[in-house]
């Protein structure tokens, strides 16, 4: 393996990671488990909305740290199970990227943003073309009331 100061930012953050949840690393990290680090995820996510809304880049990049954190944790919890690594993560959301913008990366032709978003919307209708039986299926039951409100209401 090569040696942390050669390693990419991402193989650094992978490898620290791992390292905090080896029986060598830190007690707190190794006791975390998915349901215990749901807390950190949504406080982490509401303060890069604050950052957002505030404008402060400062304290947006911190709050995208700490998001990127519980990622790489979850992830890392996933692999040990034997689920899917991080960089399983980092390869689907590539795909689905590239699978979702046929008017970038394919011939479909797309010349504003309402065509845009039309096409990524039909390109995720085909990947799971039965799974909206009900107006609130793809919904997360644990949005707050008001986002699961728009989100109907889109719908």
């Amino acid at each position: 393996m090569k040696e942390l100061s050669e390693q990419t930012p991402i193989e650094q953050l992978t490898h620290i990671m791992e390292t905090l949840r080896s029986k060598q690393g830190c007690p707190w990290d190794q006791e975390q488990t998915l349901e215990s680090l749901k807390p950190n995820l949504i406080e982490e996510s509401h303060e890069v909305l604050e950052a957002i809304d505030r404008g402060d880049r400062k304290h947006l990049k911190e709050g995208l740290d700490d998001l990127l954190l519980q990622v790489v944790f979850q992830s890392q919890i996933c692999k040990e199970e034997g689920h899917f690594s991080f960089n399983d993560v980092v390869h689907g959301i590539n795909e689905k990227l590239i699978r979702r913008h046929p008017h970038v990366f394919g011939d479909v032709k797309a010349s504003n943003a309402d065509e845009a978003l039309k096409s990524w919307e039909t390109m995720k209708k085909r990947e799971s073309p039965n799974t909206n039986r009900s107006i609130i299926d793809g919904i997360p039951p644990s949005l707050p009331a008001l986002h699961k409100a728009q989100k109907v209401q889109k719908k």
